[in-house]
């Protein structure tokens, strides 16, 4: 996730200090407050798009670069400046990265992929991993261009030549090159990223884009899956906190989708703060010719061919941190939705998958923002919507699913089919913890 992180050290001069840690996530400008004077930082730029490939002429691209990676400490600033924060965002199909800038440190987006027929990967933060081709293997791009120091990214990884079967580099990475690709179809690992615990636990950035084999097999499917349910929402006031006292605040992240045939994706990761907890949302019932029920969770996965979806608030807390997943009725089509932070998801039957849940709308960042929607479900035509706070569409056919939203707990959609073959499901959508303090 593209992001920069300010931590700032005693901006409240309290007896025991704070250190308060702010995570930008779209492009803004933060405001020095009085009395700090330095600050610890993390900035990390968008990566690139992986290289398209090809059935004819034969070749597979290359993997994304990761963007640059740049971090550090006791770096001046001035109480009462403004900073333009900038984000940059992944590159669209066949583009580069855009970069990240705090003030006068800036991370430079990933490199691009090679496109099929031999196509070099660009230079960036991290390079952009080579395609392969039947008669040439281009190129990774370099990485750390422009150069830092420390540097901020690694090269990516060569493509393979094959009169069959091509394939292309990795992209390289944060912390490590991106692998060459060397065996026939199948295409070189994407180069690590880099772990940094600025954020009060390890998180690991920066991660390049694996490369493309020329050849996938399809995964066989029955039917669309069910959406995922979304992430637990809760929220409250006049939470008692001591001064002084350190608090770990861990973001869960989404739940994978599932790749087809029977059985469930992943369930989501919790999201805590003290002594609050809100429960990943669960999955969504796999594609099958028996039942596959939706997972429970803190908003339950919607099911394929089974009479009722997961539960949601589970555990149970006061008041509810979400809803039931929908059912898939009968031996029909379609998957039901994923539960909602404030609804349950629709039902999916012959005619089209159910949508996901409605989340819940909340005020405390000084805008209303929609959490936790639930994830449609899949359909071979027809497939369900979202909810509304971030949830994914269902897939129809074989294309795959639409993620839920970072950052707002939603549930990724469900997976349709179309003959043998299957969609996948969408990967849910990544927690947030917001902390509001009234001085």
């Amino acid at each position: 996730m593209e992001q920069l992180i300010a931590k700032q050290q005693g901006i409240w001069p309290l007896a025991g200090g704070y250190i308060v840690v702010q995570t930008f996530t779209a492009t803004s400008t933060w405001t020095c407050p009085t009395g700090v004077t330095s600050v610890e930082y993390l900035v990390v730029a968008g990566g690139g798009s992986g290289g398209n490939g090809s059935s004819f002429p034969r070749g597979g691209g290359g993997g994304g670069g990761a963007g640059g990676f740049r971090t550090g400490t006791g770096f001046s600033v001035t109480a009462g400046t403004d900073y333009t924060i900038t984000v940059g965002g992944g590159g669209p199909n066949g583009s580069n990265g855009s970069d990240s800038v705090f003030s006068t440190i800036t991370s430079t987006g990933g490199g691009k992929g090679g496109t099929y027929a031999g196509g070099n990967g660009s230079s960036g933060g991290s390079g952009g991993g080579g395609a392969g081709s039947t008669t040439t293997a281009g190129t990774g791009g370099a990485g750390n261009t422009p150069s830092t120091s420390p540097s901020q990214g690694n090269t990516g990884g060569n493509g393979y030549v094959s009169g069959g079967q091509p394939a292309g580099g990795g992209g390289g990475g944060a912390g490590a090159t991106g692998q060459t690709a060397t065996v026939v179809n199948t295409g070189g690992n994407g180069g690590n990223g880099t772990a940094s615990t600025i954020s009060g636990s390890s998180v690991t950035y920066a991660g390049g884009g694996g490369g493309a084999g020329w050849e996938a097999p399809n995964t066989g499917g029955s039917g669309g899956t069910g959406g995922g349910g979304a992430g637990g929402f809760r929220t409250g006031s006049a939470l008692s906190v001591s001064a002084g006292t350190e608090y770990t605040v861990t973001v869960g992240a989404g739940g994978n989708g599932k790749t087809g045939g029977a059985g469930g994706g992943a369930v989501g990761n919790n999201s805590v703060f003290s002594t609050i907890t809100s429960n990943g949302g669960g999955y969504g019932g796999g594609a099958s010719p028996g039942p596959s029920a939706g997972g429970p969770g803190g908003s339950g996965g919607g099911s394929h061919n089974s009479p009722s979806g997961g539960s949601g608030n589970t555990p149970s807390t006061s008041p509810a941190q979400g809803s039931n997943g929908g059912a898939g009725i009968g031996n029909g089509d379609g998957g039901g939705g994923g539960g909602g932070a404030s609804a349950a998801g629709s039902n999916g039957d012959t005619p089209a998958g159910g949508a996901g849940g409605a989340g819940t709308a909340s005020s405390i960042s000084g805008s209303s923002v929609t959490y936790s929607g639930g994830g449609g479900g899949g359909h071979p035509t027809s497939a369900g919507t979202g909810g509304a706070g971030g949830g994914g569409a269902g897939s129809t056919g074989t294309n795959a699913a639409t993620a839920g939203t970072a950052n707002t707990g939603g549930g990724g959609g469900g997976g349709g089919y179309s003959g043998p073959s299957s969609g996948n499901g969408g990967n849910g959508g990544s927690g947030i913890v917001i902390i509001k303090i009234n001085q």
